[in-house]
């Protein structure tokens, strides 16, 4: 079994929680955020030092918005599941991040905490 991964309901934390029961460990998202790999088909996250540059992807963190994060062990994917706005929808999207070849992901709130922000690194 794999680590996984889990975001606050606010969205301004997220948690890693290891397969060998050790306490979970919990990462602001203010600032430059984390960086979220794959090692061995398993989950890392580290604060991040530095912001990442590259994508585009942006969720909202408005009261009427939820996002979840999950990492899939057997396909090495980092997926973001929910909706922008859940009072006037009752689909959700899934966004899916490939964390095989070395990628890391920057995840972390933009300035105004409104929205949180992915960004990528090969």
């Amino acid at each position: 079994m794999a680590n996984s991964i889990s975001l606050s309901t606010d969205m301004k934390k997220l948690y890693l929680f290891f397969s060998d029961g050790a306490s979970p460990q919990e990462f602001s998202l203010t600032g430059n955020g984390v960086n979220i790999t794959s090692t061995s088909g398993d989950v890392q996250v580290v604060a991040a030092s530095s912001p990442l540059s590259n994508g585009t992807d942006d969720f909202s963190t408005a009261d009427v918005a939820q996002w979840g994060i999950v990492f899939h062990e057997n396909t090495n994917q980092l997926a973001m599941i929910g909706q922008d706005d859940i009072e006037n929808t009752f689909t959700g999207d899934i966004k899916k991040y490939d964390l095989s070849g070395g990628s890391t992901y920057n995840l972390r709130l933009n300035s105004g905490q409104t929205k949180l922000l992915i960004r990528v690194s090969k």
